[in-house]
């Protein structure tokens, strides 16, 4: 099996790859499955993430989730070996540059620590759940915090984020359930 880092450097330039109309579409059908998705039509704070051109864009997920009363909140960093913290974003325009991410301005924005569902970024993923994120733990940390444990975990893929097989860690959290264009594949119940 190859190593974590390898296998990120080789989606990394698979999902470079991908032309733009691939990526508007496979949005918008990854969309179209989670707005039916029964967990998501019952949760009403939802953590997204301002997404990188490498990953699903999720501002369609944003918009039109707002118009059917969802509150979404993102993360924050605030330092390696820290969790990260959410809070609440009505409009996109408000998250912040200052990164390599886009962030929430904590002195903008109101912290939340009760999330009904997380919307996970990553590189890769497998059918049964399993995430290979970017290599910093953020995601792994934050999801192993006590008052996170029941909260459904959905990761957002293009279909050529799909791996057969991944070396998961005891640390790796595992997804609920991973949305592609063409499929839902079930992981870890929680």
């Amino acid at each position: 099996m190859e190593t974590k880092n390898s296998v990120r450097n080789l989606l990394r330039a698979q999902l470079q790859g991908l032309p733009e109309n691939v990526r508007k579409t496979a949005a918008l059908q990854v969309w179209e499955r989670l707005r039916l998705d029964s967990g998501f039509q019952t949760a009403k704070v939802i953590a997204s993430f301002a997404s990188l051109p490498s990953e699903i864009d999720t501002r369609s997920i944003h918009f039109c989730g707002r118009k059917i009363g969802k509150t979404f909140v993102y993360p924050k960093v605030f330092g390696d070996q820290k969790p990260l913290r959410f809070f609440a974003v009505e409009d996109l325009q408000e998250l912040d540059a200052g990164g390599r991410i886009l962030e929430p301005k904590p002195e903008q924005h109101r912290e939340v620590n009760e999330i009904e569902l997380f919307l996970i970024p990553g590189l890769g993923f497998t059918r049964e759940g399993g995430r290979l994120g970017r290599g910093k733990g953020y995601y792994d940390l934050t999801l192993s915090q006590p008052q996170f444990n029941n909260s459904p975990r959905y990761a957002l893929a293009f279909n050529e984020q799909i791996l057969d097989e991944l070396e998961m860690e005891p640390h790796d959290v595992v997804m609920s359930k991973v949305f592609t264009p063409n499929a839902v594949f079930l992981g870890k119940t929680i």
